[in-house]
């Protein structure tokens, strides 16, 4: 029997599943993957990202072919090495790719601490330093699996991009159509009506910057400013899509299907456009919009190959940082410059590179644009790296006057959303994330506002502009608290909310009506998002049916009951996950203001949570699919596979129940968070309709069963059983990562049974 492949004849056909192996994997199947899970984050086609990569794998392919001939020319040991080596690296770029993927975070512009994750490097150099080394010491026996093996793979990436494929909806609409910025700052001598969005402005925040610093309120002349306002959404696309149609997305279609029925209706854009206006539209997140001609004035066919080049290079770097160790990912990411991207960023001839994390967004015009920088306003490094100092400094120097037509704009800023990179003066400053430092970023945020508003001034068409400065939702999942600020009011007997998800129900709302004079008001009224087309319509004299209603019209002295949904994401198909309804009554920041409707949005359907009544001793599990979620009120983290967390500072079980004839005793098995030890053993404190009987003392990391006696006295007719957890701490450190939950105890099951007459 021959134990080697001793002929450079016979090596020929492994050496074209290899070299197939190796380019297919690296510059089709990596990039195919990356794409196809993350669709809606690229501007291309995947017509335009197969071919080029298949492209790429062609000319791979000839040069690794001419290597491997000069290797034969040296001998068949040195070919044999040379091909045995290159099947182990295409088996790591694929196992690298599709197995040893790290929880690097979000790109979204914010730094990877890389010294703290060295140990995912030793873990990837490990495993490519032992599979190179058995590759070159094993050469004969890994020739002889990588043919079959090689095919074997190459089928295995081929079946999951075709699921992956024919699983997408149809293309979105925004990867049809360019945003027309020409005349992004003509205003109207008319009417205008104009949406600022600052990113991830958080109501509080405000409040806290005009208390310590009242000049600064003083630029929002007419305005009013609503702090008891409410999103509807965590993140942006759908609270973009609910601000700008009124309409909730609850999982019925999926999203783009949707947004064409949304927007078509009774949206703001729509109607304004039917009714001769001039309608433009500048987003920060493209995927939020339906891009139609019906839509807006400024969206127009086409897709510019310039800006299916920067996605493509994108999505390559994606890829080739999925695929590769620990060690070079830091290479590849190169400060969020990254290795291809960067070769079609516009640079200046001097000072740092123009880095964009918008290149979603399909421009006409936008990289041709001369820049005139405002040298007393902006510094030079401020200019080249705050996309937000440059659409000010372009507002200031180009903002004209038409009279033809009204003109409705929608701008969305990226300020003050992570990553924290202005101070208070508008300088360049990379900040760490915390409460502060959003602070005066935020600060920036308003001096920019100011500019803009200014500017409207001095073109004298202010009083006949309305005016929203809005944020789209909270700094929650950034690692923001809700604090309490001077004049806010607090029901007696609730705290304020500390989970971070309902954070992000509480964004900026400011306004300014048309001819709107006077100082800045602060008005309570309980408003939402989701009031912006009728304020609108309303100040407008538009008659638009089921629009629903003002926030001028509405009573601050009167209960309204609003709703947020609360989701962690969406899937490869346009659909989000499940959604959970709150309703909330009362002051937003309230924990009391809060609680589950019980219905849960699914793509396959509504799923109520009903709260049946408790049978004293059934035990309930908060897994899952556990039988115990209905019980949730606020307080608590979508539910895991073994257990629900729970999160923030104060959690709320509410069991419907019949008056019991003896005392009860409350038993819950929990595993506490690894965060609750970092300053010792934590206390949990447990109450009862209000009346607080006693504590836990957490000592033990495991999973535990803790006991608590309830008076029947306290009963009556309800249970509302809460959990408060001083000690609460964030998961991740607030500089980096995704999970900034504050997470308390996780609750496998609980139950309550009735004490036996005599046991105290």
């Amino acid at each position: 029997m021959r134990h080697r492949l001793s002929e450079p004849s016979e090596m020929r056909t492994p050496g074209i599943v290899i070299v197939a192996f190796f380019t297919m994997t690296l510059s089709v199947f990596g990039p195919s993957t990356v794409y196809l899970t993350n669709a809606l984050e690229f501007s291309n086609t995947y017509g335009d990202l197969l071919f080029t990569g298949i492209g790429l794998a062609v000319l791979f392919s000839l040069f690794l072919f001419l290597f491997l001939s000069a290797l034969g020319a040296l001998g068949s040991a040195f070919l044999e090495k040379g091909l045995s080596l290159l099947f182990g690296g295409a088996f790591l770029i694929w196992l690298q790719g599709n197995f040893l993927l790290w929880p690097y975070g979000p790109m979204d512009g914010r730094d990877i601490p890389w010294p703290s994750m060295n140990r995912y490097g030793y873990i990837d150099g490990g495993i490519w330093i032992g599979v190179l080394i058995a590759a070159f010491v094993l050469s004969p026996l890994v020739l002889r699996i990588a043919k079959r093996a090689g095919i074997f793979l190459i089928l295995v990436q081929s079946v999951y991009c075709l699921v992956l494929f024919f699983g997408q909806q149809e293309v979105p609409s925004f990867k049809k159509y360019l945003v027309d910025v020409r005349d992004r700052f003509v205003f109207s001598e008319r009417k205008n009506v104009i949406i600022l969005v600052l990113d991830s402005f958080q109501t509080d925040v405000f409040n806290e910057i005009i208390n310590d610093s009242p000049g600064i309120a003083n630029a929002f002349d007419g305005f009013t400013y609503f702090r008891n306002s409410l999103g509807g959404y965590p993140f942006s696309e759908l609270s973009i899509a609910l601000m700008l149609t009124g309409k909730y997305y609850d999982n019925s279609l999926p999203f783009e299907r949707w947004k064409k029925d949304a927007y078509t209706a009774n949206s703001i854009p729509h109607v304004l456009k039917a009714e001769n206006w001039q309608v433009d539209l500048f987003p920060k997140v493209s995927y939020s919009l339906y891009y139609s001609n019906e839509i807006a004035s400024n969206f127009v066919r086409g897709r510019p190959f310039k800006e299916r080049q920067l996605a493509m290079a994108y999505v390559h770097d994606l890829s080739l940082f999925r695929c590769l160790p620990h060690f070079l990912k830091r290479k590849i990411n190169n400060h969020q410059e990254w290795v291809f991207k960067r070769l079609f960023v516009s640079r200046p001839k001097k000072g740092p590179p123009i880095i964009t994390k918008d290149a979603i967004v399909r421009t006409v015009d936008s990289e041709k644009r001369k820049y005139s920088r405002k040298r007393e306003l902006f510094s030079r490094k401020a200019f080249f790296l705050s996309q937000d100092v440059r659409f000010t400094n372009t507002m200031l120097s180009d903002s004209r006057l038409d009279g033809t037509k009204s003109i409705f704009k929608f701008y969305h800023l990226g300020i003050p959303h992570i990553p924290l990179i202005l101070n208070e003066n508008l300088e360049y400053e990379k900040m760490d994330q915390n409460r502060q430092n959003y602070k005066r970023y935020a600060t920036a945020g308003l001096k920019l506002a100011t500019m803009f508003l200014e500017n409207l001034q001095r073109l004298g068409i202010y009083d006949n502009s309305l005016i929203f400065l809005v944020g789209d939702h909270g700094a929650g999942y950034q690692g923001q608290d809700f604090v309490l600020q001077s004049g806010m009011p607090l029901e007696r007997g609730t705290g304020i909310v500390t989970q971070s998800s309902r954070v992000t129900a509480l964004p900026l709302i400011l306004v300014k009506p048309l001819a709107s004079r006077g100082a800045l008001r602060i008005s309570d009224a309980p408003v939402s998002l989701s009031d912006i087309p009728a304020t609108v319509f309303s100040s407008l004299g538009v008659s638009i049916k089921n629009s629903g209603t003002s926030m001028f019209a509405i009573d601050e002295t009167k209960t309204r009951e609003r709703r947020f949904l609360m989701y962690s994401g969406r899937d490869y198909y346009s659909y989000y996950a499940e959604m959970f309804e709150y309703m909330i009554s009362g002051y937003s920041w309230q924990d009391g203001a809060w609680r589950r409707s019980g219905r849960v949005f699914t793509k396959n359907g509504i799923v109520e949570l009903r709260r049946n009544l408790y049978r004293y001793g059934s035990p309930l599990a908060l897994s899952l699919m556990g039988n115990g979620l209905p019980y949730l009120d606020y307080g608590w983290c979508l539910p895991e596979k073994e257990f629900t967390w729970t999160e923030g500072q104060r959690s709320l079980l509410v069991l419907p129940v019949e008056n019991p004839p003896s005392d009860l005793t409350l038993r819950v098995s929990l595993h506490p968070s690894g965060n609750l030890f970092k300053a010792g053993n934590q206390d949990v404190f447990v109450s009862v309709n209000g009346s607080q009987l006693g504590k836990w003392v957490i000592k033990t990391h495991g999973e535990s069963e803790y006991t608590m006696m309830i008076p029947k006295d306290l009963v009556n007719n309800t249970l509302k059983i809460q959990f408060e957890i001083p000690g609460a701490l964030s998961v991740s450190e607030p500089v980096y990562g995704e999970d900034v939950r504050k997470l308390g105890i996780g609750i496998h099951k609980f139950r309550v049974e009735l004490r036996p007459t005599g046991v105290k």
